[in-house]
């Protein structure tokens, strides 16, 4: 509902004021404090869409470069002359601009496409520079050399993509999260014209037409800004956050660096080892006999490395099955970030001590990874949408270790699943020329919410449209990913159609290789794809067959499916599931989120389907409902 044009945010900085805040980019509407009367005379316009309460969100919390593979004299760094001329908007938790990594020595001048500013409303003013050159309330860059947390992960602090502006955008100065905030913030950034936005935070998890961190980067996707976001910190199944396929979703992954203490007694010194995520050199610092301890010692080369974070948030997709989220994993775990110096972050002999820079884990460290990674391939590719960014991310990504195995969970120490990693960790060279890319245009987002079976009112809310064309109506799009869901009832054969664009060499040969499982069949056709121009598209179709007598125990396979030709190998990565489903749960696989949602009056049963010596047994069989909620 659009009742007027305004400011986007500057009527909204009080969270208390009674005023409207108006929305121009990611929806046509407004926020406002409302009595139930209020609201239910605005729900009688002919012009109201759609209405809902707001909810709260919660925030997700040097070496890493090298660790990617990025290098000075070549590969994507060098081509895309560090992301110069791109701008990042970071809608985030504040940012400390006195910091070095903010610096703007060698910093080219502001793009003539910003429109931001720099809000000053600190007890200390500052002017934002090259290199911060926004700075708004509604929120990590350059070079900083000598960082260190006490010594640990000494070097240059640098973001991943030096030469990009940052935009910052401050939506909490605590954990607590709103949606207009949000929503403010991010009409902002995309009038303020950054190319990328990224956000570490989320709401509960929910229906595309009610998730504010799926409305709007809709809007910002089809005006070809790039919307990176964390798939969150729960660390269990189903829980990953950000969901919607338009969005690059990211889980976290560890590097291949550990820290070291001394601390010497009377008559000898002992090296303890402080890697382990729950242990700290606190527990030699408490031993009576300890003279004197020193931070001193990084270490590289660890193994295994990477694997995925044990707090990172995985699959199966919640809202989604069908979409494979996380997309890919990047470097999340004890990430080197600049903090404010009044920020205490360790103990020492009952005192606090401060730092400008800490080591922090969460997949919001990985999340400057990503959108540096993001405006590095923008620069390279200033012609590439969206999708097909992400598209090159996934299909150049990897999933071996340095001990040559697939990736593990760190949590377990066992081999991970596409559930766990995505596609793989980030590859951010190979991802500069993937060869082949899968697109993914306006209508083939329509003709999946299309497929999702909302009605027109909800369809409207998410689209901004009051027309659309729902050519398709089908929830399967042209992702570089397969996710094929079986059940005891369902057909054994799964297919998947897909349209491939080559943007390698004008005159390009790829062969189908296929990696599976006993009791599977995966089918390519046709086998060989040709191409004789750059930007060639061809269409491909994949088949997916489960032997009758397979058993149907949950199964999770690390099957994949390649493109690939003496230059590039351009990987799928297809999830096949024989799950136990138990129908009416948001996790139930084969449900879309219209069904999910349920009637007010609802009857769901268990229904369980096992192999041979294997008993599940479902308390209560059946679950009645007589309302919503």
């Amino acid at each position: 509902m659009k009742l007027g044009t305004g400011p986007s945010y500057d009527r909204c900085q009080n969270p208390f004021t009674t005023k409207t805040c108006y929305f121009n980019h990611v929806m046509h509407g407004f926020s406002a404090r409302l009595t139930p009367s209020q609201a239910s005379e605005i729900k009688k316009s002919p012009a109201h869409i759609a209405m809902h309460e707001e909810k709260s969100g919660k925030l997700f919390t040097t070496h890493s470069p090298q660790f990617m593979g990025l290098r000075y004299s070549s590969g994507l760094w060098n081509a895309s002359s560090y992301g110069e001329g791109l701008i990042i908007g970071m809608i985030d938790s504040g940012v400390w601009p006195e910091s070095d990594s903010f610096n703007e020595k060698g910093m080219p001048a502001v793009p003539t496409r910003w429109k931001g500013k720099c809000q000053n409303i600190t007890i200390d003013p500052f002017t934002c520079n090259r290199k911060l050159i926004g700075a708004q309330v509604f929120i990590k860059g350059s070079q900083a050399a000598g960082a260190s947390q006490f010594g640990y992960a000494q070097g240059v602090a640098r973001g991943l993509a030096p030469g990009a502006h940052v935009a910052m955008y401050k939506v909490s100065s605590g954990e607590l999260i709103v949606e207009s905030d949000v929503l403010a913030a991010m009409d902002q950034a995309i009038a303020d014209g950054v190319y990328i936005m990224s956000l570490s935070l989320c709401f509960y998890q929910t229906a595309c037409f009610e998730d504010v961190i799926a409305i709007a980067p809709l809007s910002a996707i089809e005006k070809g800004i790039v919307v990176v976001c964390s798939a969150g910190n729960d660390g269990e199944p189903c829980t990953t956050q950000n969901a919607a396929p338009w969005i690059t979703t990211f889980g976290a992954g560890t590097l291949d660096r550990s820290f070291t203490a001394t601390h010497s007694k009377p008559d000898f010194t002992i090296f303890f080892w402080c890697f382990d995520k729950k242990k700290y050199a606190t527990e030699a610092a408490d031993d009576a006999r300890v003279k004197i301890m020193r931070f001193v010692l990084t270490s590289f080369g660890t193994k295994p490395a990477p694997q995925v974070a044990y707090f990172s948030s995985r699959g199966p997709n919640p809202i989604s099955p069908n979409i494979l989220k996380p997309n890919i994993i990047a470097p999340g775990v004890d990430v080197l970030a600049a903090i404010p110096p009044t920020i205490q972050v360790q103990y020492l002999d009952n005192y606090l001590l401060g730092s400008d820079y800490a080591l922090y884990s969460g997949t919001s460290m990985a999340a400057p990874h990503v959108a540096g990674v993001t405006a590095l391939l923008k620069a390279v590719h200033p012609e590439w949408s969206p999708s097909a960014i992400r598209s090159a991310l996934m299909t150049t990504a990897y999933t071996i270790d340095n001990n040559g195995t697939i990736l593990t969970d760190q949590s377990t120490d066992l081999p991970g699943t596409p559930l766990h990693y995505g596609a793989g960790h980030i590859n951010p060279n190979k991802a500069m020329d993937p060869g082949l890319i899968y697109d993914i245009d306006w209508q083939g987002y329509v003709d999946f919410l299309c497929g999702l079976g909302y009605s027109d009112a909800e369809m409207k809310a998410i689209l901004r449209q009051s027309q659309w064309n729902c050519s398709q109506e089908q929830m399967d799009i042209n992702y570089p990913s397969f996710v094929a869901m079986f059940n005891a009832t369902s057909p054994n054969v799964k297919k998947f159609t897909r349209v491939v664009t080559n943007v390698g060499d004008d005159q390009s040969v790829y062969h189908a290789v296929v990696e599976t499982t006993y009791g599977m069949t995966f089918t390519v056709e046709p086998s060989t794809l040709t191409f004789t121009n750059k930007y060639q598209k061809q269409t491909s179709f994949h088949l997916i067959s489960f032997d009758e007598l397979m058993t149907t125990t949950y199964n999770i396979n690390n099957n994949g499916t390649a493109l690939t030709n003496q230059l590039h190998d351009i990987r799928g990565t297809p999830l096949d599931i024989n799950d136990i489903e138990f129908q009416g749960f948001l996790c139930s696989l084969g449900y879309n989120d219209a069904q999910m949602r349920g009637d007010n009056e609802s009857n769901y049963e268990a229904i369980a389907t096992t192999s041979n010596g294997v008993t599940i047994t479902v308390k209560p069989p059946s679950l009645i409902f007589t309302e919503k909620y």
